[in-house]
């Protein structure tokens, strides 16, 4: 039995890619379209709810009007 090395796409990459903000170069894309590890790590974060989250509203005590 061989022992082959393989060079996965780091999985920053991946997120990055799959959140749109970087393009995966040619040899990255290849490797993806061949490789079950990475399409799963790139499908995991491609099914990862995008969300904004909003600052905690600060308590506003009201103060009584005099």
């Amino acid at each position: 039995m061989k022992n082959i090395a393989v060079t996965h796409i780091e999985n920053r990459r991946l997120f990055e890619s799959a959140t749109g903000t970087v393009k995966l170069e040619d040899w990255e894309r290849q490797h993806l379209h061949l490789c079950e590890v990475c399409q799963s790590v790139f499908c995991v974060f491609l099914r990862q709810p995008v969300s904004n989250p909003k600052p905690a509203r600060a308590a506003k005590k009201k103060e009584p009007v005099a």
